[in-house]
């Protein structure tokens, strides 16, 4: 969890105070190399539906509930998870990102391999988001 201030705090069951100063660590190291925060212009509040991985039933069940109220959601999707199991929950497959796209919701790119990103290389980093796209332009 991270709160406003931007500390880390590691809620994972179990987690003690070695896991949660790595982690704080982690954060103030990422600030470092990414820079201040970006500044919001908004003047109203704005709500965003989004599903990292995307089983079937993100695809079809979330859809229909999302477009109910005349919203569209984005689909965070991994290539190398389609048509697979993936942590227990059948992911969804060519066909269910076609409809998605057809039906106006956002597809967008995720790493190809569900790979931790924190521990790839940069051009590594740069192959899973290629293969990624690649694969989405291919059926898109």
């Amino acid at each position: 969890m991270i709160e406003a201030s931007g500390t880390y705090h590691q809620t994972a069951p179990g987690a003690g105070r070695l896991a949660t100063l790595a982690a704080n660590l982690e954060m103030q190291a990422l600030r470092l190399v990414h820079g201040k925060p970006v500044q919001s212009r908004l003047t109203a509040p704005i709500a965003s539906f989004s599903f990292d991985d995307a089983p079937v039933s993100a695809v079809t069940l979330g859809a229909d509930i999302l477009e109910r109220h005349g919203v569209q959601g984005t689909y965070y999707l991994n290539g190398a998870n389609a048509g697979r199991t993936f942590e227990g929950r059948a992911q969804f497959d060519a066909s269910h990102v076609q409809a998605l796209h057809d039906r106006g919701h956002e597809v967008a790119c995720h790493s190809f391999r569900h790979r931790r990103m924190r521990r790839v290389g940069e051009g590594d980093l740069a192959r899973e988001f290629a293969d990624n796209l690649a694969w989405a332009q291919s059926i898109l």
